[in-house]
This record gives C-alpha cells, sequence and structure tokens, in this order.
C-alpha cells in the first residue's frame, strides 16, 4: 500500500452514495466497491461514511489481484430502525453492464432467499428473470395432452390433478329437397350449424400408480343428410360424443354439443346447443345457426352461429340462398357452426337454385376447421324446384372432436 493516503472523495446525493478514487468513479452505492486506498482512506480518517445518519460499512476486502467488487460484503445499515437487523448483500461477480450475470443473498430473511439475474440487458430491470429460493423443493408442472383415447398411469406421490376437457362439436343439419315440380310457396330449408362444446375443467384425485382411461369424444358426422326425396326434410346432425375420464376414484364426462336441425317446411332450422343435454336460448356460447326459412317465406341465407366462451369464432359464413327461375324458387342457405374451446365452426351450404329444367342440389356445409376443436359443422343447403326436377338439399358438414389434458 502506498506510504501516503490516494487522493479521495466522498459524494453524497439523496439517495445515492459514491466513492471517487483518483477520480475514477467506483459502482453507485449500494453495493460500495472495495478499494484498498478506500478503505486505508476510512481508517486514517477514523469515520465512517453516513447518509442521512445511516453507516454503510464495507465488511470484507477484495482478495489482491481479484475481480472488482468479487468478494466484498455490504451491510445496508439504513433497515436498521425498521428490523434491527443488517441486511447482507453479496456480491457474485463483476460485470460492466448493468445487473448483469449478478447474484444477491439477502441475509436478513432466515431462508435465504437468492435472486439469480438470469440475464444481460441495456435496459434497467428489462426481461430479467428471478429465482426465489424458497420454492427451491418446487417440482416443475407436467403434463399430458390426448387428441385421441387412451391411459395415464398417475405417477408415484401424485394424489391431485386437473383436467381440463370437451367433448365433440355437433353435425350441421341437412338441407331440405322440395316439391317435385313449379312450386313457388315451398323453397327449401337449409340445415342448422351444429353446435360447439363447452370446456369443463375439473380437480380430480387419483391413486398413485392406478391406470386412467381417456375416451376423445368424435365429432359428430353419422347424420345429417340432406334428404333425396321430393318433399321431404333434411335430417338432424349427429351429436357430438362425450370425452370421458374413469378410473380408481374418477369419473367424469365432458358432453359432446347437440347437432343441427334438418332443413323443415315452415321454420327456421334451430342450430345445434353447446351440449346435447343442454338447455339454453340460442345466444348461448358455441350455438350453431339457424338455417334459412322455408315454407311460404321467400328463401333466404342462413345465420352464422356463436363463438365460444374462449372466443373461437362460429363458421363465419353461412349459405347463401338459391335464385329463382320460370316460378321456381331457389332453396335456403345453411347456418354456420357454433365455435368450440379450441377452434372456429364450419360454414354452411349455400342453397340451390331454382330451374327451368333440372334444379341445382344444395352444397354440403363444411366441416369444423381445427380438429379436436370441439366445434361445430355447418348445416347443408336446401335444394331448388325444377320443372322437369327438384334436386336434394346438402348433408350436414362434421363437428370436429374433442381433446383432454391433465396437468400435475
Amino acid at each position: 500500500m502506498p506510504s501516503s493516503v490516494d487522493p479521495i472523495s466522498i459524494i453524497i446525493g439523496p439517495g445515492k452514495s459514491r466513492v471517487d478514487v483518483d477520480s475514477e468513479p467506483t459502482e453507485l452505492l449500494p453495493p460500495i466497491v472495495s478499494s484498498a486506498s478506500v478503505l486505508a482512506a476510512l481508517a486514517l480518517a477514523s469515520q465512517a461514511i453516513s447518509v442521512n445518519g445511516q453507516k454503510i460499512v464495507d465488511v470484507g476486502a477484495p482478495t489482491p489481484g481479484s475481480t472488482n467488487g468479487a468478494t466484498s460484503v455490504y451491510l445496508d445499515s439504513s433497515i436498521a430502525t425498521a428490523t434491527s437487523t443488517f441486511q447482507g448483500y453479496a456480491d457474485s461477480g463483476d460485470t460492466t453492464t448493468l445487473n448483469s450475470s449478478k447474484s444477491y443473498t439477502d441475509a436478513a430473511v432466515v431462508t435465504a432467499k437468492a435472486y439469480a439475474d438470469s440475464g444481460d440487458t441495456t435496459t434497467l430491470n428489462s426481461a430479467k428473470s428471478y429465482s426465489d429460493g424458497v420454492f427451491a423443493n418446487a417440482v416443475s408442472l407436467q403434463s399430458k395432452t390426448f387428441t385421441s383415447s387412451g391411459s395415464w398411469v398417475a405417477p408415484t406421490g401424485v394424489t391431485t390433478a386437473i383436467v381440463s376437457c370437451w367433448g365433440g362439436g355437433g353435425q350441421g343439419g341437412g338441407g331440405r329437397r322440395p316439391d317435385s315440380v313449379n312450386s313457388t310457396t315451398d323453397c327449401a330449408g337449409g340445415g342448422g350449424g351444429g353446435g360447439g362444446s363447452h370446456r369443463h375443467v375439473f380437480v380430480i384425485h387419483p391413486t398413485p400408480g392406478q391406470t386412467y382411461t381417456v375416451t376423445i369424444g368424435a365429432g359428430g358426422s353419422a347424420a345429417g343428410q340432406g334428404a333425396t326425396a321430393n318433399n321431404t326434410n333434411g335430417t338432424n346432425g349427429s351429436n357430438g360424443g362425450d370425452t370421458t375420464m374413469t378410473g380408481t376414484g374418477v369419473n367424469i364426462t365432458a358432453k359432446g354439443a347437440g347437432g343441427g336441425k334438418g332443413g323443415g317446411t315452415s321454420t327456421r332450422a334451430a342450430g345445434g346447443l353447446p351440449q346435447s343435454d343442454y338447455v339454453s336460448t340460442l345466444t348461448s356460447y358455441g350455438t350453431g345457426g339457424e338455417g334459412g326459412t322455408n315454407g311460404t317465406e321467400t328463401q333466404i341465407a342462413g345465420f352464422v352461429g356463436y363463438p365460444s366462451d374462449e372466443g373461437f369464432a362460429a363458421g363465419a359464413t353461412p349459405g347463401t340462398a338459391g335464385t329463382d327461375a320460370s316460378g321456381n324458387e331457389g332453396g335456403s342457405g345453411g347456418g354456420t357452426g357454433g365455435g368450440g374451446p379450441g377452434g372456429a365452426g364450419g360454414n354452411g351450404g349455400n342453397a340451390g337454385n331454382g330451374s327451368a329444367g333440372t334444379a341445382t342440389a344444395g352444397s354440403a356445409g363444411t366441416a369444423a376447421a381445427v380438429a379436436n376443436s370441439g366445434a361445430g359443422g355447418g348445416g347443408g343447403g336446401g335444394g331448388g324446384n325444377g320443372n322437369s326436377a327438384s334436386n336434394n338439399g346438402g348433408n350436414g358438414g362434421a363437428g370436429a372432436s374433442g381433446f383432454l389434458e391433465i396437468s400435475w
């Protein structure tokens, strides 16, 4: 150490302290960067630096040749009046970038919380991640996803889990085929869109080591046929299948959504409901859109269904109405499928046009856009009337299958 004390100046401002050695400022305090010269100056001065009456003391000088601040521990006595306990901060390494690669241990906390700075940044406290030592023994959350039926063995020690699931979406209804010839009063209504299912969340208490069976509900697709005989209604779309999980102490079910109604003779074909056993109005989340009007009224386009409560939209495009020709009415369009918990519903099928010869058929509704979304399929369009022959209604689009996820 030099025989004389190096030049030193102490600058104290509001909330900050800094020690200048040889006119080169060290880090802002706290922490104070250790310096043999600073310690010597403090020792010769026989007095402590204070800010607002609080002492700031460096209790450990760095090892000669070590990096700046590598072994220093700083005691901040400003908390003493509040807790009667000094805060101890250990600086784990030197850095030229603010808060980069630093690790601080707060000795005032009995459980010794450790806050590790996981990343560098040029902006103060930006994009930083801190791990709290209190949760050192915590286990990361794990999950298993089912997009098809299968099984799950409860891991050792797992006695509580969360299950998120939904059933299959409903199929759209089929379109109606109108009268044989020259019908001006009986245009065919399109089928209603299938319903989108609802998300269900269950807390279960499995037995470790036991096997649990998961069944994923299929989207409705078996019915919903467009009529092929004159003056015949379309058939109702089939319901989506139920998603289930069963085993020791566990028996849960997420109902599939209802299928849309087939095109009829006088009223709009109703869209499917979010659950096959669900009683509600057509304003419910996930309800399929209605098919177009039929009977003595003028043919119209189908209706848009409703989004799911997770915000996924119903099918965006309802079926268009068919055009008239030579006194033969076109059909009405199909409604769109309701939105599901994991995706949008299908679009409605367009109606067939009337014709002086053979009328055109209604087109099929489209299937739900995303697999395992639980969304509903679109309804089929109604067929048109013709002088020579009328034509078929379109088939309803299939609903999407269900889904299940276990988290523990």
